[in-house]
């Protein structure tokens, strides 16, 4: 019951988001890591992008449950160079979920996150902080999105929101 997510990371090398690990294939030497990368007990990752030459990761804090459902005791957002051990630069913020990553070579680098309770957020990476760049009520105008429901069009962050309903999202 976690997210299941691929990326091809700046070093060429596939990345599969699986629970608390990265699971790597590099097709050029045909090896497989299970857990090329360790969130840690408890973490769920949901989101994997491209920045330059980092990975930027997201994860979710589920407690021992591991269940997505469970979320509400804080997100994590890291900043990895895949050549280097550990978490890599790590971003720790109060919201309680974290459903995706959105990264524009342009404008910078975007996080939907959400609080316990009803409001949803879109952050933004700036000056070394992930500051809020949007509130809404899920009631009003629904959930954050799903990694693949967002895209940049005309200038704007376009997404769809989590719980709308098709088999696009």
């Amino acid at each position: 019951n976690v997210p299941h997510k691929l990326v091809v990371g700046p070093d060429k090398v596939l990345y599969v988001t699986n629970g608390r690990y990265l699971s790597s294939y590099n097709g050029d030497t045909d090896t497989v890591v299970e857990a090329a990368y360790d969130m840690g007990p408890g973490w769920i990752i949901t989101d994997a992008r491209v920045a330059g030459s980092l990975l930027i990761i997201s994860a979710s804090n589920t407690g021992s449950t591991y269940r997505l459902s469970n979320y509400s005791t804080g997100i994590r957002i890291c900043f990895w160079n895949t050549s280097e051990p550990g978490l890599g630069e790590v971003y720790e913020l109060p919201d309680g979920h974290i459903s995706s990553l959105f990264v524009d070579e342009n404008t910078g680098i975007y996080a939907f996150t959400s609080k316990p309770g009803d409001t949803q957020r879109l952050r933004r990476f700036e000056d070394g902080k992930w500051k809020i760049l949007k509130e809404w009520q899920e009631t009003l105008y629904g959930r954050i999105p799903q990694p693949n429901s967002v895209a940049y069009y005309r200038g704007l962050i376009a997404w769809l929101p989590g719980d709308s309903a098709g088999g696009f999202c």
